[in-house]
Order: structure tokens, then sequence, then C-alpha cells
């Protein structure tokens, strides 16, 4: 049986985990991050670069994937610190460690080559590949919705899913099908957050300057 003191640790960790993502901010940073990848995809198929750069455009792949995450983090950092912070203050438990900055790159490489892996994996199968990137995004906003209770990542979940199937069933082509997809779920996320962060700035409005609490 656990004990309750451990129990209500656990409760507080968790509440303030939630709240990280109540501002929308997260979700703003993360869609503009996936709708710079759905760029690297137009511009892809615009240019032509499969045909230019032959297997060299899976590399190339992984290093934007990398540079859109690394940016995410500049400027999810830069809006919590004008649009949050002077709102509800925060805490700082530690001093970040510069071993974040390689999670970040991680992430993008884990991304960058599940993404191609499942490209190669269906190769010259159509749009199985959109099918299969749609429901592990999907999978991601609904973990994230139960591991830290925030309801709209469940939403975006189940609507990531059905464009997910969507693109696959309506759009023959793989890399078009992925375009389309990563432009769907990143402005999915950059509308959530948005309408969050809204939210969050009528319910948390800025005291003027000089005003006291209770004023």
């Amino acid at each position: 049986m656990d004990n309750p003191p451990e129990r209500e640790i656990q409760q507080i960790i968790r509440k303030t985990q939630r709240e990280w993502y109540a501002d929308g901010i997260w979700e703003i940073g993360f869609g503009v991050a996936i709708l710079l990848i759905a760029l690297f995809y137009w511009v892809s198929e615009w240019l032509n670069l499969e045909l230019h750069l032959g297997m060299g455009l899976p590399v190339v792949q992984l290093f934007f994937f990398m540079a859109a995450f690394l940016c995410t983090r500049w400027f999810i950092a830069m809006l919590k610190e004008r649009v949050a912070f002077p709102r509800t203050g925060y805490v700082v438990f530690r001093r970040p460690q510069p071993h974040l900055w390689w999670r970040r790159i991680a992430l993008g490489l884990g991304v960058g080559m599940a993404i191609g892996g499942l490209q190669v994996i269906f190769a010259g199968e159509g749009s199985k590949s959109v099918a299969w990137v749609g429901l592990v995004f999907a999978l991601v906003m609904v973990f994230l919705s139960l591991r830290f209770g925030v309801g709209r990542f469940f939403v975006v979940g189940l609507v990531t899913f059905g464009l997910g199937m969507g693109a696959a069933l309506f759009i023959p082509d793989a890399w078009r099908g992925m375009t389309a997809l990563f432009t769907a779920f990143g402005a999915l996320n950059l509308i959530s957050g948005l309408v969050t962060m809204f939210l969050f700035i009528r319910r948390y409005p800025v005291a003027l300057e000089g005003q006291e609490e209770g004023e």
C-alpha cells in the first residue's frame, strides 16, 4: 500500500507538470516546429529534392528536424518570459544542465529517423507510412494527455488519428500525404495553443505597475 504522503507528493508533482501546459505555449512552440518540418516537405516537393539529392535527402531531413526542435526551445522560453511568467511567476528548482540541448537534438534525430524509417519500410506501398506517422503522433498526444492530465491533448490526438487515416486514404502519394499531415498536425497544435494562451491571458491579467493586490 502506498504511503499517503508519497501520494500527495506525486499529486503535487503532477499538478506542477500540468501547469507547464496551462498557458498553451508549449503547444504553440511544438506546432511551429511541426510546421517548419511541413515547410521542409513543401520545399522538397516544389524543388524536387528527392531527385536532386537522392540518398542525401534523409540526411538533410535529419538536420532540418534537429534545427526545428532546437529553435522551438528558444521560442518557448521567450514566450514563457514575456507571457506566462509576468502573470504567474516561476520557481527555479535547479540550474538547467547542458545535456538538455542533447535531449532536443536526440528528439529531432528520433523524429527524423522514425519518419524516415517508416518511409523506407513502406516504400512502394503508397501512403501506408502516412497512416503510421499519424498513428504515432496520435499516440504521443494521448500519452501526454494521460500522463499530465491535459484533456485537450486527447482531443488533438483523436483528430490527428483521423487526419492520418484521411491523408492515407485520399492522397495516394506518400510524400504529399506526409506534407499534408504535418501541415494539419502543426496547425492543429498551433491553434489549440493560441486559444489556450488567449484564455490564459484573460484569466491572469498582468497587474498594473504600482497596483497592490486587493485593490
